[in-house]
């Protein structure tokens, strides 16, 4: 498994930014580990570390002011050469979507497809979840093909329901909950995906599959439609 190099760089007194220096790895692959290498920050953080964050080619690190930079940094090398990447034993979810969202005209247009390619498309590709992150629960799933690369909308919406199936850029997520928005709505899922009163409350984990089915689809019927509980691949 790979080990991590990073590049240091302080954003203020409070933010350390480490920046990936791996050349050898997939986004994919590095985002997922990056996202250990955080759990594993905040699982053996001491007092002065306030919180550790993973993107897909950095981490950030919060702490207490006043700490010396020597002590920080010290901790931090000891816990990136104590990590190890671990395989992940992901979960595949099925999860049923019901594509009207308001947006999905508007996408097939700008891709050029019509709104039946659109769910075909978005159907038909494996999604992993990437990274967690932006609101509680939100996954980003990767990679979409680039018949479905869009950037963000111009003008993000002040609310997004709760359960919107979504793309933006080269992801598709899932509003876990109702919240500000830039990315377009092409459906809408029943799925619960978030919740507080569970532990953990997000059901995605990193490294999870994600496969989403049309409830519209003729396909689907009582006796084949697919279970939204996931199937662990162990």
């Amino acid at each position: 498994m790979p080990r991590f190099s990073f590049h240091f760089e302080w954003l203020n007194e409070t933010h350390l930014r480490l920046t990936s220096n791996q050349t050898h790895e997939t986004e994919e692959n590095q985002a997922i580990h990056l996202g250990q290498l955080a759990c594993q920050l905040r699982h053996n953080a001491p007092p002065f570390i306030r919180q550790a964050v993973s993107g897909f080619s950095h981490l950030l690190i919060e702490i207490e002011p006043a700490i010396p930079d020597s002590e920080l940094e010290n901790w931090l090398k000891n816990q990136i050469e104590q990590f190890s990447a671990e395989e992940t034993n992901p979960r595949i979810w099925r999860i049923a979507v019901d594509y009207n969202g308001e947006d999905l005209a508007d996408v097939a247009k700008q891709l050029g497809l019509s709104v039946q390619q659109v769910i075909e498309r978005h159907t038909q590709t494996a999604w992993r979840v990437q990274a967690l992150g932006f609101a509680p629960g939100f996954a980003y799933m990767g990679d979409a093909p680039q018949a479905l690369r869009l950037p963000r909308r111009a003008s993000p919406r002040q609310e997004v329901p709760a359960g919107s199936v979504a793309l933006a850029e080269q992801f598709s997520a899932i509003y876990p909950v109702a919240s500000p928005g830039g990315w377009h709505l092409i459906g809408r899922t029943a799925q619960p995906v978030f919740d507080w009163l569970r532990t953990p409350p997000g059901i995605f984990h990193l490294g999870d599959s994600v496969r989403f089915y049309d409830i519209n689809s003729p396909s689907n019927t009582p006796n084949n439609t697919p279970s939204n509980h996931p199937r662990d691949t162990r």
